[in-house]
């Protein structure tokens, strides 16, 4: 089974952003991107966050959001968002999800014998969900009601293998400040599991692939850095 991952557009009219990004470009990159995916012939797409960024006005802010989601929309294949801190800056997962058309997380689903589970770690470490203009990407935390869900998930799951995507990072050897605060807890449901292979995540921009405690941890590189693509396909 083929999936399609990318992270971090940053989508935005602005051409430059922390001088290395480049948000005006990614409607390009993510137009390349749909189209490998559906050359490749994908199950599914997952964004792992950070679809769009700040912009001009809350009208162009939409307006980005409803492009880029069309695009997704219309490739024909089932997508998915694990939405990430600059997407909860703007807009609340109601207004996300109905003006993008995709589906956020948290979520799961089965295929082919094999569990999804995408996680939803915008939350401040006191258990408040991020808001808009409420956001804070050093501090992230999944709740206690998330965790239990989690839990429950992989009880009632009968699959024989398990993959997870999400926004931050639950690899306990990238950046600091990038690190879900909770993510020690997380980490030890999903080793104690034991069918959790891979974990992908977006957030640290340079990206990172690590194996802690025989699960996978692979950070995808940030699209909108620099002039360059950055997407990948992976086959499970």
């Amino acid at each position: 089974m083929k999936i399609g991952l990318f992270a971090d557009p940053h989508y935005a009219t602005k051409k430059t952003a922390c001088i290395t990004r480049r948000p005006s470009l990614s409607f390009r990159k993510a137009t390349e991107a749909v189209r490998a995916f559906r050359d490749a012939g994908v199950r599914f797409i997952v964004c792992l966050g950070d679809l769009i960024d700040s912009d001009f006005s809350r009208k162009q802010e939409e307006k980005n959001l409803a492009e880029i989601g069309e695009l997704l929309v219309s490739s024909g294949i089932p997508c998915y968002c694990c939405m990430g801190n600059h997407d909860s800056f703007i807009f609340s997962k109601e207004a996300f999800a109905q003006i993008s058309g995709l589906t956020a997380a948290p979520r799961s689903f089965s295929d082919e014998n094999k569990l999804f589970i995408l996680l939803d770690a915008c939350y401040h470490s006191d258990g408040s969900a991020y808001s808009c203009k409420n956001t804070d990407w050093t501090d992230s935390f999944i709740p206690n009601e998330q965790v239990e869900w989690l839990k429950n998930t992989l009880q009632s799951s009968s699959a024989a293998e398990v993959t997870v995507f999400i926004h931050q990072n639950l690899d306990p050897t990238v950046e600091e400040r990038h690190i879900i605060k909770n993510a020690a807890q997380i980490r030890e449901i999903l080793e104690r599991d034991g069918r959790v292979k891979t974990v992908y995540q977006g957030h640290y921009h340079p990206g990172k692939t690590t194996v802690h405690n025989h699960i996978r941890y692979v950070t995808l590189k940030a699209m909108c850095e620099g002039d360059d693509n950055s997407y990948i396909i992976i086959d499970i």
